[in-house]
């Protein structure tokens, strides 16, 4: 048996099925011949194969239906380039051309049907195209850390389904795209609190003294304060905005250190739950995060807000 390998690597090989147009013997060759192939490209492509002794009449091959690999590097072979590879079964002295059952249009992508795919595709549909191609480049792990911060700060998106799809990808590496995706969220936030801050000082503080309220939002402020971390946990954890709680925090002066161990502690479970469900349920944690764990999250959220009402009121 030969070495695993990921799906992210099966992707890569484009398979395609094409209808030999022609064939020839090369010459000065036993086992080559020289196959003319349309893959639903301008021109057709050419494949030298060594299955010319499998066949006392290779005429029969003209017409005939096939996966071909596209994307091998060409190959010189007795002076001829070949463009590609056919697929097929051979068992001893036996050759099996893998013909498809029905005919397909020349050109027509093999792809794995399995579960997994089924679910890969699902989050291909989340992330979108564009997010899936970059997802599978050699800088996911830059692209996932920006996605992360960004959404702590300002951007609508959720990380969660581009975190599983890297997982999907690299399954022994979820630790350390959780990891990541945590780390960024947390930085996020800490802008977004800033920001919040900031903005307080610009244009909020003067308002309030115009006003004289003053006194009046001191004593909302030290409320929301006093119940600081269950505050900021609330969005670090569950479906609500975390980018709102943490600009929302430094808006109201929150102590800094309680935001940030209450966003250590709410990333952490939340992105370390969807990270732990990706890796050990596979293909299913998007389903299973959408109809229990958010579901959770929601009685959660629930029973939080009523205790910072009862604490403040």
């Amino acid at each position: 048996m030969k070495p695993l390998i990921s799906y992210e690597d099966f992707a890569k090989l484009d398979i395609v099925i094409g209808t030999i147009i022609s064939v020839e013997i090369v010459p000065d060759a036993d086992k080559l011949l020289r196959l003319m192939v349309e893959v639903g490209e301008e021109q057709p492509r050419q494949i030298i194969s060594g299955i010319r002794t499998y066949f006392e009449d290779i005429e029969i091959l003209v017409g005939k239906q096939c996966p071909f690999i596209l994307n091998l590097e060409p190959r010189m072979i007795r002076g001829l380039e070949s463009q590609g590879m056919i697929l097929a079964a051979s068992h001893e002295e036996t050759l099996a051309l893998l013909i498809p059952h029905t005919a397909l249009p020349a050109g027509t992508r093999v792809k794995e049907h399995s579960m997994e795919t089924q679910h890969h595709e699902e989050v291909v549909h989340e992330v979108g195209s564009w997010g899936a191609q970059w997802l599978r480049s050699k800088h996911a792990s830059w692209i996932l850390a920006a996605i992360s911060f960004a959404e702590s700060l300002f951007a609508p998106i959720i990380i969660d389904p581009f975190l599983i799809a890297l997982i999907f990808a690299r399954r022994e590496a979820w630790i350390k795209y959780t990891t990541i995706a945590i780390v960024f969220s947390i930085l996020g936030g800490i802008a977004a609190y800033i920001l919040g801050a900031l903005f307080y000082d610009a244009v909020g503080r003067p308002i309030l003294e115009f006003y004289n309220l003053t006194e009046n939002f001191e004593s909302v402020a030290g409320r929301i304060d006093s119940n600081g971390f269950v505050f900021v946990l609330l969005g670090a954890l569950t479906p609500i905005p975390y980018k709102l709680v943490a600009i929302a925090a430094g808006l109201f002066n929150m102590s800094f250190m309680t935001f940030l161990f209450a966003s250590v502690v709410g990333r952490i479970l939340r992105l370390g739950l969807v990270g732990m469900a990706a890796y050990v349920v596979g293909p299913h944690a998007l389903a299973l995060i959408r109809k229990r764990l958010l579901l959770i999250a929601y009685i959660l959220a629930a029973v939080l807000i009523v205790y910072i009402v009862l604490r403040m009121f």
